[in-house]
């Protein structure tokens, strides 16, 4: 009896192994994801949104790579099962009358805009420069793509840790943390959706996961090293992306800037280029301009009311680690997670359909 226990016990490893070994192999054609060397290649987009929580950790890897060229048609609206389940988890644990009156709604269109060309929206907050920004739209972005499969894409988060709220009632819950470390609700699962629509789109894309805000001070200079080391290591980047949220009161009330895209509520999203002014070094900050104007105006065009009107400033941040950089405020805290989520598929449709226009 024990010879034949063993030898079954053999028979199913060995059936086991060779099931193992095929799935794998299965899973690599499909372009699914794998772990190699410390990175993890990108999901397909309904297989990131059947991811659950308990799949993710506090600091994952930086995600790397690309997916069939299926995105195109996939239904961008469709709500992640993780963050339904997380929806669903709060609205059972937090009743609504335990939500106070203090978030105000907004659709921003042209509001503090200094300047309107067409469906673009621009506010100038400095004071010395003028920038001919109908002329800037004509030139449209700097960017040619040799092979949009390769790595093209890098998103980061400076403020990795922000965060938002999972009630659509309207209501503030003000013992609700604004910042998280587990990646399932910060700026990383923003992010993730944003990439897998890059790889849907078959677009390559780095999505740099690590936290820089642990402590505030100093967070744009460590992500600024990341970010170097990243265009050293994959040359074919050409667009640098650092995705954030907002946060700011009107009135005493918690401000949610929201569109309404395709019947589907949305975090708008506010583009933010920098200027050289008052000290600030910043040479090629023209060059900056004219991409985050053209995505603007494709936002604009495709998914008409996404866009807060573009906010040009005296700041640089790590917009100029490339031509094509640019940082994005998505939502503020008090848009939920999915309608930041929502919007950064939107964006990054967006994303996909410049590089794609530019290996034209």
């Amino acid at each position: 009896m024990r010879e034949n226990g063993s030898g079954d016990w053999r028979r199913l490893a060995a059936a086991a192994l060779i099931l193992l070994l095929t799935v794998t192999m299965a899973a690599r054609a499909a372009g699914k994801a794998r772990r190699m060397g410390g990175t993890v290649e990108a999901l397909t987009l309904r297989e990131e949104q059947e991811r659950t929580p308990t799949e993710r950790d506090d600091n994952p890897a930086p995600s790397e790579g690309v997916a069939d060229s299926t995105g195109e048609h996939a239904d961008l609206t469709m709500t992640p099962a993780d963050i339904a389940a997380m929806e669903q988890a709060f609205a059972e644990e937090y009743p609504a009358e335990e939500g106070e009156d203090g978030v105000r709604e907004e659709f921003f269109v042209t509001d503090h805009a200094t300047d309107i060309i067409g469906d673009v929206a621009i506010r100038n907050t400095t004071e010395t420069q003028s920038p001919d920004f109908a002329a800037l739209l004509e030139e449209g972005a700097p960017l040619t793509v040799a092979d949009a499969a390769a790595p093209t894409v890098l998103v980061f988060h400076t403020h990795t840790t922000e965060s938002y709220a999972l009630n659509g009632d309207g209501l503030y819950y003000p013992d609700q943390p604004t910042h998280r470390r587990n990646s399932d609700r910060n700026m990383v699962r923003v992010g993730d959706e944003l990439c897998a629509v890059l790889a849907g789109r078959g677009v390559g894309y780095i999505h740099d996961t690590e936290i820089y805000d642990d402590e505030y001070d100093g967070a744009y200079a460590r992500s600024r090293e990341a970010a170097l080391r990243y265009l050293e290591e994959y040359p074919t980047l050409k667009i640098v992306i650092d995705v954030h949220r907002d946060a700011f009161r009107d009135g005493g009330k918690h401000v949610k800037p929201t569109a309404v895209i395709n019947g589907k509520k949305a975090a708008q999203v506010m583009i933010i280029a920098g200027a050289e002014e008052n000290g600030i070094e910043y040479p090629g900050w023209e060059t900056n301009l004219r991409f985050a104007l053209a995505l603007q105006k494709a936002a604009q065009s495709k998914y008409m009311g996404l866009m807060k009107p573009l906010f040009f400033c005296p700041r640089r941040y790590n917009m100029d680690l490339t031509e094509n950089g640019a940082l994005l405020e998505i939502g503020t805290e008090v848009n939920t997670l999915e309608e930041a989520a929502y919007a950064a598929r939107l964006i990054g449709d967006v994303i996909a359909d410049c590089v794609l226009a530019a290996g034209e």
